[in-house]
C-alpha cells in the first residue's frame, strides 16, 4: 500500500523522474540492489507504515557499506510521517512535498492540504460495519445476548467476521487479541474471576487453526467456560477458503474428509456439546443457557452456511425474501434496533404518523437485500414478518 500511495502522491504533486525503489522482499533486504540504487543519490526518503524498521536497518547497513558517502536518509526520525496508524495518499503527499519543496512542518502541510481538499469531500453519513444481510452470526449474537444476560458474562472474542459482534447493538466482545486467543483468554478470566461466566466466541476456521490447544487446556483443568463456535462452513472473512470442517460442494472432487467440530470437542472430553441451526434462535438460546450451567467447559456449535458462499442458502434469485405485514407491525423496532439486519428499514411513509403518535415508525424489508434466511421472522414478537407472497 505505501508504494501505491507514493505513486499517487508523485502524480498529484507533478513530480516527474523521481527514482523509486519498491521493496518486494523485506527480509532479508536485497542489499546489493539497494546499494546500486542509493549510491548515486543525494538523499533518500523511506516510506513505511508504523515503526521505522526498514528505515533503521537501511541506515545501519548504508553507514557500514558506504561510510564516506554524503547521503541524507529521511524518514520517521525526521518527523516526516507518524509512528502510529495507517498511511494515506494525503499523508505521503505531505511528506514528499516537505522534502521536495521545503515546507516547514509535516503537521502544518498536512493541515493545509486537507483544507484545500475539504471542498471536494462530500458529507456522508457514518455507516459502521455490519454483518451482511442474512449472516448467521447476527442470529447467533442476538440469541447469545439474551441467553447470557443473567450470568454476568465476560466476552472473549476472536478474529473473523464475527469480530463485528463487539459493535452495537450486540456489544459482545470485551477482548479481541489474536487469532485463536478467545478460548485461552476465557479460560484465564474464569480462573481469575470469582463469579460470572466467561464466554469465548470463535469461528470454525479459527477453531481448527489455533483454538484446539486452548480448549484442551480448559478440559484438562475442567474450567467452567462456554465456547460458542460460529460455524459458517468456510473462511468467510478472507475470501471463502476451505477449512478442515468444510463440507464440500457437489462439484468438488472426492477425497475430502471434513472434521466435525462437535466430534473433536467430545473426543477432547467436553461433556456438554450442542449443535444448533444458527437461524433457530429459540433453540440456540436454550442451548446457550444450558451451557452456562455446566461445571466445566461447554461447547455450542452455531451452524449455518455463510450467505455469500456457493453453498449458502441465500443465493441471489433462489431464496424467497420476507416482508413485513404493516397491519400487524407494532413499531417496536426490535428488528431494526436489536437485530440490525441491513435489509430491514424504517418505513418512511409511516414517519409522519409515528411522529404524531410519538412512537417509532413501522418497518419494511428490502426484497433485493433480503436473503430469505428467516431469522427476522423468529425475532418479531407479533409474527408480523412472513415469507413474501409476491
Amino acid at each position: 500500500m505505501p508504494y501505491n500511495y507514493v505513486k499517487e502522491a508523485l502524480r498529484n504533486l507533478d513530480l516527474k523522474n523521481v527514482p523509486l525503489f519498491k521493496l518486494g522482499m523485506t527480509y532479508p533486504l536485497p542489499r546489493e540492489k539497494l546499494l546500486t540504487f542509493i549510491e548515486p543519490l543525494e538523499q533518500v526518503l523511506i516510506i513505511e507504515e508504523l515503526d521505522p524498521i526498514l528505515e533503521t536497518e537501511i541506515r545501519a547497513f548504508i553507514q557500514k557499506e558506504l561510510p564516506g558517502i554524503s547521503l541524507k536518509i529521511l524518514g520517521k526520525e525526521e518527523g516526516l510521517s507518524t509512528l502510529n496508524g495507517e498511511l494515506s495518499p494525503l499523508m505521503v503527499m505531505a511528506s514528499l512535498e516537505r522534502v521536495f519543496k521545503g515546507t516547514k512542518t509535516y503537521a502544518s502541510l498536512l493541515s493545509s492540504v486537507q483544507e484545500e481538499q475539504r471542498p471536494l469531500a462530500k458529507e456522508l453519513p457514518i455507516r459502521p460495519p455490519v454483518f451482511c444481510s442474512g449472516c448467521p452470526h447476527r442470529a447467533t449474537y442476538f440469541a447469545a445476548k439474551r441467553a447470557f444476560r443473567r450470568v454476568n458474562p465476560i466476552y472473549a472474542s476472536d478474529i473473523g467476521c464475527y469480530s463485528l459482534g463487539i459493535n452495537p447493538p450486540f456489544e459482545e466482545g470485551d477482548t479481541i487479541v489474536a487469532m485463536g486467543a478467545s478460548i485461552s483468554m476465557a479460560h484465564g478470566f474464569a480462573r481469575a474471576r470469582e463469579e460470572g461466566r466467561a464466554i469465548a466466541f470463535i469461528g470454525d476456521s479459527t477453531f481448527f487453526h489455533t483454538g484446539l490447544s486452548g480448549l484442551a487446556n480448559a478440559v484438562y483443568h475442567n474450567t467452567p467456560i462456554t465456547v460458542v463456535v460460529l460455524d459458517n462452513l468456510t473462511t468467510a472473512m478472507t475470501g471463502q477458503q476451505e477449512n478442515p470442517g468444510y463440507a464440500p460442494a457437489p462439484d468438488r472432487p472426492e477425497g475430502y474428509h471434513p472434521i466435525k467440530i462437535e466430534d473433536v470437542a467430545r473426543a477432547m472430553g467436553v461433556k456438554y456439546v450442542k449443535v444448533v441451526d444458527a437461524y433457530d434462535i429459540d433453540a440456540l438460546r436454550k442451548a446457550l443457557e444450558g451451557a452456562t450451567t455446566v461445571d466445566g467447559p461447554a461447547v455450542v456449535v452455531s451452524r449455518a452456511p455463510c450467505e455469500l458462499s456457493q453453498w449458502g442458502r441465500g443465493k441471489p434469485g433462489k431464496s424467497t425474501p420476507y416482508e413485513v405485514i404493516s397491519d400487524k407491525c407494532i413499531a417496536c423496532g426490535r428488528c431494526v434496533e436489536e437485530f440490525n439486519c441491513p435489509a430491514i428499514l424504517w418505513d418512511v411513509t409511516d414517519f409522519p404518523l409515528a411522529e404524531k403518535e410519538q412512537r417509532r415508525p413501522k418497518t419494511l424489508i428490502d426484497p433485493i437485500a433480503c436473503t430469505g434466511c428467516s431469522a427476522c421472522a423468529r425475532v418479531c414478537p407479533v409474527n408480523a414478518i412472513v415469507k413474501s407472497s409476491s
